[in-house]
């Protein structure tokens, strides 16, 4: 059975920006929040209208990636403070969340960049 292939590759150029973009949004998760997120979201304004469908893929994960994550885990620490309250319950619910969906967005971010990589579109 043929394979449904539904972004082609991308050439050296974009491949190396796919890299960049993705390499970006791991530091944005792992060492510098703020300027990680601020270069995925200009990389993906600034090169978004002329790109192909690989590259297009790769730049808006990483930018929708680099501001919905961090949303998702304060919005959802907030929602355990409210319902929890400063009980230790609240730290083991909000310590044990991050831990896991933080780890699950960098495992989701490294298998992004070996696409990238690999000069694939996700």
């Amino acid at each position: 059975m043929p394979t449904l292939n539904r972004h082609p590759e991308m050439d050296a150029s974009e491949r190396r920006l796919a890299v960049l973009a993705e390499g970006a949004y791991l530091i944005n998760l792992l060492a510098l929040p703020l300027i990680g997120t601020l270069y995925c979201v200009a990389t993906a304004l600034k090169y978004m209208k002329g790109a192909s469908p690989a590259l297009r893929s790769h730049l808006l994960f990483t930018a929708w990636g680099s501001l919905l994550a961090p949303a998702l885990l304060s919005g959802m620490t907030y929602f355990y403070y409210l319902q929890l309250g400063l009980t230790p319950h609240f730290w083991f619910a909000t310590l044990s969340f991050l831990a896991i969906f933080h780890t699950s967005f960098v495992i989701i971010g490294l298998y992004t960049l070996a696409k990238a990589l690999a000069a694939k579109g996700l």
